[in-house]
C-alpha cells in the first residue's frame, strides 16, 4: 500500500510538472534536493515557493518553447 501512495505521488508531481510547461529532469532534481533539508513542520508555507506555478519555479524551471 505504502509503495502505491509513493507512486501515485512522483506521478502527481511529474504530471503537474508537465501541466506547468517545467523542465521535468531540473525540477525534480530540486524538489528532491530541497525537501529534505526544509523544516516544514515549523513553517509550512516554506514549500509554496516549490509548487510548479510559483514565480520562483517558473523563473527557473520553466521549459523553453
Amino acid at each position: 500500500m505504502k509503495g502505491a501512495k509513493a507512486s501515485a505521488v512522483v506521478y502527481s508531481l511529474i504530471e503537474t510538472a508537465k501541466a506547468n510547461n517545467l523542465n521535468l529532469r531540473d525540477y525534480l532534481k530540486i524538489l528532491l534536493e530541497s525537501l529534505p533539508a526544509m523544516e516544514i513542520d515549523q513553517n509550512p508555507a516554506s514549500v509554496d515557493q516549490l509548487l510548479p506555478w510559483s514565480d520562483f519555479i517558473q523563473s527557473q524551471f520553466r521549459a523553453k518553447e
